[in-house]
């Protein structure tokens, strides 16, 4: 018979609990949090057909059926994706 595992991690939540000095941005608003935007823009232009390159100056080239549009930068990108009507 064996003896139930014990836990070395003093707390009950686990090696994670303790969380205070995390560097995540979940406290921030979408517009605040530019990798999220940035998801959130890629996603809704991906369902809707369109693809996205990544530019290395951090410009987009949105391209659909032969058809292109340069983006110069993320808020360009959703401005686009507006103009179009695939995002709020």
């Amino acid at each position: 018979m064996n003896a139930p595992l014990k836990s070395e991690c003093p707390l009950a939540g686990g090696h994670h609990a303790n969380n205070k000095n995390s560097n995540n941005d979940l406290d921030f608003a979408t517009g605040e949090r530019p990798r999220k935007a940035l998801s959130s823009a890629l996603a809704i232009l991906a369902l809707h057909r369109y693809a996205v390159l990544k530019g290395s100056n951090g410009d987009f080239i949105v391209c659909q059926h032969g058809m292109s549009q340069g983006c110069d930068d993320l808020e360009a990108l959703q401005d686009f994706a507006r103009q179009i009507g695939v995002a709020p």
